[in-house]
């Protein structure tokens, strides 16, 4: 037997965006631009204190306590539906391939020229900053 207070797939979800589009509409925006970021720490969690706090922007009402408007395994799974995919970071800051070695040739120049270089540091990132180092410039 189906539970009519439910969607029709046994889920609060379709009804929850039904009745408050905009905030479906302002989830699937914020959920792009913090998987966008460069950073990786976007959570279940953040995207479910993100909807909570749209949810009494858009009511306008006042919060009656801490509980959260929508669950957080109820927002992973919101996640999942607007096609966020949970996938550990396995990018590494130094290049394989033709240019395997040479951040570290960058990084002990940076460190001959006391140039301060984050641990993490892209190779594109490294290269542009040591090229505005001084001893990179072209004296006339």
């Amino acid at each position: 037997m189906k539970d009519e207070g439910r969607g029709g797939n046994g889920n609060h979800h379709e009804i929850f965006y039904n009745i408050f589009p905009k905030l479906e509409t302002d989830a699937k925006v914020f959920t792009i631009e913090s998987c966008s970021r460069k950073s990786t720490d976007f959570t279940g969690t953040d995207f479910a204190n993100y909807v909570h706090a749209k949810f009494y922007e858009i009511t306008q009402t006042e919060k009656l306590n801490d509980v959260l408007v929508r669950s957080e395994d109820s927002c992973r799974i919101d996640l999942l539906r607007l096609g966020a995919q949970f996938q550990p970071n396995i990018q590494s800051p130094y290049f394989e391939g033709k240019y395997r070695g040479q951040t570290k040739g960058l990084r002990e120049m940076a460190k001959e020229l006391k140039v301060p270089v984050h641990p993490s540091i892209w190779l594109a990132e490294l290269r542009n900053l040591l090229s505005q180092h001084p001893a990179f410039q072209n004296v006339s």
